[in-house]
């Protein structure tokens, strides 16, 4: 009912639709981003550009309103369901953000494109070593950009998810525990600290790379905070750790930056 009628894929997230649909032309302003300072001074804008933003703002308000009330009334139906998706969201957020914050760190280390390519898009398994990692997340890469129709559905259905996660944030909801984030971040450190030893190769860029992808991001849930334990303990790690750190909130600035960068290599 609602997934034709606004920039987000609300269909992905039914109890949230309505706010999704009214929160359109706000999202394309604010670049999926939820802001709940946004709303405060709404009469104060002098520029045409300024009350074009004012008016998205305006339009969707009253649902903003309606949805905060939900997310904080224990008696309110729609409650449970909204949790749900605040959670889907965070969760497909969090994988996006790790995603991409690998790919930033093996093209810091001259590993993208990798030195060898394989058919196998199983980045997820950190066991494996650095080049390997590479080759895979090379490989969906590959396959992401083979069908455009899907790869746009999935870059707005992650958009949309930032803008949830963002939204439930704002409302008070707590960013849940990720063991498989955790555990992901911990090994793949682990191997670009091999990598690096093996090859004399400095990681101190793959820092400023991943901060680069990563700024984009506000949220520093508590998996976060136990990786930094984990680096703390292994010092020798990488220089990566407190770029890596940032991961949490929100991802698409990262995920454009990365689309951007990578469309101006193969220019390149």
């Amino acid at each position: 009912l609602f997934c034709h009628h606004s920039t987000m894929n609300s269909a992905s997230f039914r109890v949230f639709a309505p706010l999704l649909v009214a929160a359109g032309d706000y999202a394309d302003h604010s670049g999926f981003r939820y802001r709940s300072s946004s709303f405060e001074d709404l009469d104060e804008a002098t520029s045409p550009r300024a009350q074009q933003r004012v008016g998205a703002k305006l339009k969707c308000l009253a649902e903003v309103v309606e949805f905060q009330e939900a997310l904080k009334s224990a008696d309110d139906p729609r409650r449970p369901g909204l949790i749900a998706e605040f959670e889907t969201a965070q969760d497909l957020v969090t994988k996006e953000a790790v995603r991409t914050a690998m790919i930033a760190s093996c093209s810091s280390l001259g590993l993208w494109p990798p030195p060898e390519e394989g058919d196998n898009p199983g980045y997820q398994d950190t066991s494996a070593d650095l080049v390997t990692i590479a080759s895979r997340l090379w490989v969906d890469e590959k396959l992401r950009d083979e069908n455009p129709e899907a790869k746009r559905r999935m870059e707005l259905r992650a958009k949309t998810a930032s803008f949830v996660t963002d939204f439930g944030i704002s409302c008070g909801l707590q960013l849940s525990e990720c063991p498989g984030a955790e555990m992901m971040l911990k090994e793949f450190l682990q191997r670009v600290k091999e990598y690096s030893e093996e090859t004399s190769k400095d990681s101190a860029p793959v820092k400023a790379a991943v901060m680069k992808e990563l700024n984009g991001l506000r949220a520093r849930p508590q998996w976060v905070n136990n990786v930094e334990s984990w680096v703390d303990e292994n010092r020798g790690a990488v220089a990566v750790a407190a770029g890596l750190l940032a991961v949490g909130g929100a991802m698409l600035a990262m995920y454009s930056a990365h689309q951007n960068k990578r469309r101006r290599d193969r220019q390149e």
